[in-house]
């Protein structure tokens, strides 16, 4: 029995589509980071339940569904095989918001930013051959 998808999927136009794949993963991936910064600051806050936490809360909830909003649109332009490798760029933006947090990096953590970029690059220029 041969397992296929039924499912066809909206062709971007040709040309930028690999280029427009990274600004919705880097966007996706960003909202993650930031969703994970409010609920930081809402656990950070010293005592009870406040008015501040909960508005911290919130923000993260609404965020994390504009999220998943723009990932079912990556989903459904993009092919599989080509969105979810993107969501390894969460590693180098966390690495880029522990740096502006003022944590150290090692060169290693750099080397590996470098290395996770360059793949994400060299994945997106496939997908303008594939659309093209």
């Amino acid at each position: 029995m041969e397992l296929t998808a039924t499912r066809s999927t909206v062709e971007p136009p040709a040309g930028h589509a690999g280029a427009r794949l990274i600004v919705v993963a880097v966007g996706a991936v960003t909202m993650n980071l930031v969703a994970a910064l409010l609920i930081e600051e809402a656990a950070s806050r010293p005592g009870r339940l406040s008015l501040l936490t909960v508005v911290l809360l919130g923000l993260a909830f609404a965020v994390n569904g504009a999220r998943f909003l723009l990932w079912r649109l990556a989903h459904r332009r993009y092919r599989f095989a080509d969105v979810m490798p993107l969501t390894a760029l969460f590693f180098p933006l966390v690495g880029v918001v522990s740096w502006l947090k003022g944590e150290s990096m090692s060169w290693q953590s750099v080397g590996g930013i470098i290395l996770i970029t360059a793949g994400a690059w060299t994945l997106a220029r496939g997908v303008d051959a594939d659309v093209d």
